[in-house]
């Protein structure tokens, strides 16, 4: 189970001495794992992926605790397609997937981390 950054790089690690260089399809699937064990500790309640965007919805006892104002900054710094609102009491993220330089796990773990 991927459940932290150091364990995801032990398993790339032992993958690697195993079999060699791992393909960027391994390595997205393994952030994938992470994101799906740390979606709750993080209060995400819902995740909405379209052929545009994704969309990480926090619920209500994590919307509370949340700085919008903070969040939207440390979100511009990381990359400046993230948008925020407020929907039923509710906050969402999003994060237009076209053109990004990079999968776009990368850019929600990288939020994740400065939550």
């Amino acid at each position: 189970e991927i459940n932290s950054y150091e364990k995801l790089n032990q398993i790339k690690s032992e993958i690697e001495d195993r079999f060699g260089k791992v393909s960027e399809n391994i390595i997205i699937y393994m952030y994938e794992e992470l994101f799906e064990n740390l979606k709750s500790k993080n209060g995400i309640e819902k995740v909405i992926q379209t052929d545009k965007s994704i969309e990480i919805v926090f619920n209500e006892k994590m919307t509370n605790e949340l700085q919008a104002d903070e969040l939207f900054v440390k979100a511009y710094k990381i990359n400046k397609d993230f948008k925020l609102s407020y929907l039923f009491k509710r906050l969402r993220i999003t994060l237009n997937i076209n053109n990004l330089e990079k999968h776009w796990i990368y850019y929600i773990l990288d939020l994740l981390e400065v939550i």
